[in-house]
């Protein structure tokens, strides 16, 4: 196993443990109102609806109707947005070290320092979370 991939294996089980244990986070079901959810799944949808009309697939009464070229064009621009930010990624991989994310390995030991690894998390979450917004962006216009 290269040292990346344990690397890799070491962040994945750390980041396992951290979230809400107690299901009382501000997005959790318990802080939403029965009003705010008629809302929220409204919008969910209209999203859908949405969606589904970029797509190229609607309904009409009983039936649903398949736009292949506008289906096509769609998912056209989402996998040159997808390749365009998995490139950008790997670059941004490729330039990480051990060192950077806070572990070292030997023959005898591991060693986690658990601020850097912390810190790495929490940027490598912003950088997905630019990827989930340029997806997004190319996905409404």
């Amino acid at each position: 196993m290269s040292s990346k991939l344990k690397s890799f294996a070491i962040i994945a089980l750390i980041a396992s443990f951290n979230g809400c244990k107690d299901g009382n986070s501000v997005g959790s079901d318990k802080n939403i109102t029965n009003s705010n959810k008629v809302k929220l799944n409204k919008k969910k949808i209209d999203n859908k609806n949405d969606l589904s009309k970029k797509i190229g697939i609607s309904t009409e009464g009983d039936k649903i109707v398949i736009e292949p070229k506008k289906t096509k064009a769609f998912f056209d621009k989402l996998a040159k947005t997808l390749e365009k930010e998995a490139k950008a990624l790997e670059g941004k991989a490729k330039k990480v070290n051990e060192n950077d994310i806070g572990i070292s390995a030997s023959k005898d030991k591991i060693t986690i320092d658990l601020n850097k690894t912390k810190s790495f998390l929490d940027d490598f979450a912003k950088q997905l979370e630019g990827v989930a917004k340029n997806i997004d962006k190319a996905i409404n216009k």
